[in-house]
């Protein structure tokens, strides 16, 4: 059988058989497709978990107190349940090759300001913390010395948490109250 010969048997039988030729050529244009669209999905997340570990730095350490149980084992040798400002000044001058040291104290917390409210991650952090994040500030300042030594009660609002609460406005020497409590 010559190949102009093959191919007129093979149209008519795409025409004698035209609903289950549609359907073949169907499902393997939805195969294909879904093929391309998962590999673009896992491609896009591995792209985004990426940017969030660069987004820490490639010169981060992050040091945790305590010990762990995974799967019913515990994993982790100290018992300690928070590090000390010594723990800090220790590996800030005892590691030669460590720049800045961020102590930070995290949890979760509503921020309110007059009737408005907004429940973010809070942290609690030094003088180095933005200095380690690599973080700017888009407005305002960072606390003084004088207020990191005498204890004040300082706060910068992440952009998303000033929006939900100043509905775009000015933010800067407001008071806000986490936990009850006034910065």
């Amino acid at each position: 059988m010559n190949p102009l010969n093959s191919c007129k048997v093979a149209i008519g039988a795409l025409k004698v058989n035209a609903l289950r030729s549609f359907l073949a050529m169907l499902g393997v244009i939805i195969g294909v497709a879904s093929v391309i669209v998962m590999v673009s999905v896992a491609s896009g997340a591995g792209e985004a978990i990426e940017a969030r570990i660069k987004a820490l730095g490639t010169n981060v350490l992050v040091v945790m107190p305590g010990s762990f149980t995974s799967g019913g084992r515990r994993a982790g040798e100290g018992t300690a349940v928070s590090l000390s400002e010594g723990d800090l000044a220790a590996i800030r001058t005892k590691v030669q090759s460590v720049a800045a040291v961020a102590g930070t104290v995290s949890g979760s917390a509503p921020v309110v300001v007059g009737n408005a409210n907004w429940t973010t991650s809070v942290n609690g952090v030094n003088e180095d913390f933005l200095e380690v994040r690599d973080w700017a500030l888009a407005d305002g300042r960072t606390f003084t010395d004088a207020e990191l030594r005498s204890g004040a009660k300082v706060v910068i609002l992440g952009a998303t948490t000033a929006r939900e609460l100043f509905a775009g406005g000015p933010s800067i020497g407001e008071q806000v109250r986490i936990k009850n409590v006034p910065f």
